[in-house]
């Protein structure tokens, strides 16, 4: 079977579907993964308030640096079990509140390495049940071919889906065990979250070992389309949020 990039996916039938769509659907091999990633959530948050949490987006390095060291910690034997030759670079936590009536729309996620070299992946593994009743993801399939690089220099592509779009999107409704690795390329959102639990779900970037991590700043010149810029793993536990907000400058 021929695969455009190096092996990462241990079943190759993933990667292939992965690289063709953007995406793919696993199975967790021991759900006590789950009931521990609960259990640290619990220990990390009591509560919060924004309707959709991102536990990494603020500045505080150390405690973002402590939440993925932790869920990297628990999930270590599940992927290993999934991938091969891969290396796990930032891990955090996705809440949608219960009740919260609004669709986070199509985007992209910010590129992290030069992706017509290596594979860039983000594993998202729901703590519940996952539709589009409670927050569910949907993807715009095949969405991730043409590079456009992404950052708080070019933006994450952000919009309302066209009426063509529409007619593509997958609604990813994820059993409990069942996890969605897609590319930060692909175009994908989730639906509104009509229930009254919170939709908990946690988010590993990983890519294959040794790659070079980037960030895509502004060109230096006319000759450039991007400037990319070697990034250290724990970039986005406090650099993207002060990037973002214009505190600092890589």
């Amino acid at each position: 079977m021929n695969l455009k990039f190096k092996q990462i996916f241990k079943n190759e039938v993933a990667q292939k579907e992965f690289e063709e769509n953007g995406f793919c659907i696993l199975k967790l091999d021991d759900f006590k993964i789950i009931e521990e990633i609960i259990i640290a959530k619990n220990n990390f948050f009591t509560s919060f308030d924004d309707g959709f949490f991102l536990s990494h987006y603020n500045n505080n390095r150390a405690k973002n640096q402590e939440i993925s060291n932790k869920l990297i910690e628990l999930s270590k034997v599940e992927l290993s079990n999934q991938f091969i030759d891969y290396e796990p670079i930032v891990a955090h936590f996705i809440l949608k509140k219960g009740n919260h009536q609004e669709t986070f729309n199509l985007h992209q996620d910010w590129s992290y390495v030069d992706e017509n070299i290596d594979l860039p992946i983000q594993v998202w593994i729901p703590l519940q049940e996952t539709t589009k009743v409670n927050g569910g993801l949907f993807i715009l399939p095949e969405s991730h071919k043409k590079f456009i690089p992404r950052s708080a220099y070019f933006g994450i592509n952000m919009h309302e889906a066209t009426e063509i779009e529409k007619k593509k999107l997958i609604a990813i409704n994820l059993k409990l065990g069942e996890f969605v690795c897609y590319h930060p390329g692909v175009f994908h959102g989730s639906f509104e979250n009509k229930t009254n639990l919170d939709r908990n779900a946690v988010l590993i970037a990983l890519s294959h070992q040794k790659c070079n991590l980037l960030y895509f700043d502004k060109p230096s010149n006319n000759l450039q389309s991007y400037n990319k810029k070697v990034i250290q793993k724990d970039f986005f536990l406090a650099d993207h949020f002060n990037i973002q907000n214009n505190l600092i400058k890589l």
